[in-house]
């Protein structure tokens, strides 16, 4: 999955922190996501982390997305599908519930 999709995205994207930085003593925040946007805004990868002690859900709102546009939406490992305007994204946000304690999603967002 690194070399097939992640790989490029690190090589080339911006990127964004979307939650505070967690604290390496169990303090803070204690989900963590971040962003990387390929130029020209057309895609994205989104990872997500529920790290322990973390509320049961955590909504996470992107950045730099195209207002107007429509997203498909996937998880990497076919766990997740769905379509959003790039508006909803940033301002709605995607809500997490459903993720265990240290357990984490990755999506990509085009």
């Amino acid at each position: 999955m690194y070399k097939d999709t992640v790989r490029r995205f690190v090589k080339e994207a911006d990127f964004y922190r979307l939650t505070d930085q967690p604290g390496r003593s169990g303090e803070g925040e204690r989900w963590c996501a971040f962003q990387y946007s390929l130029p020209g805004g057309s895609e994205h990868l989104l990872f997500v982390f529920r790290l322990p002690g973390a509320p049961q859900e955590k909504t996470i709102r992107m950045l730099d997305l195209q207002p107007d546009r429509l997203y498909s939406i996937q998880g990497l490992e076919g766990e997740y599908e769905a379509s959003m305007t790039g508006h909803e994204l940033m301002e709605n946000g995607l809500s997490f519930s459903y993720l265990e304690e240290e357990d984490s999603v990755l999506l990509k967002i085009h």
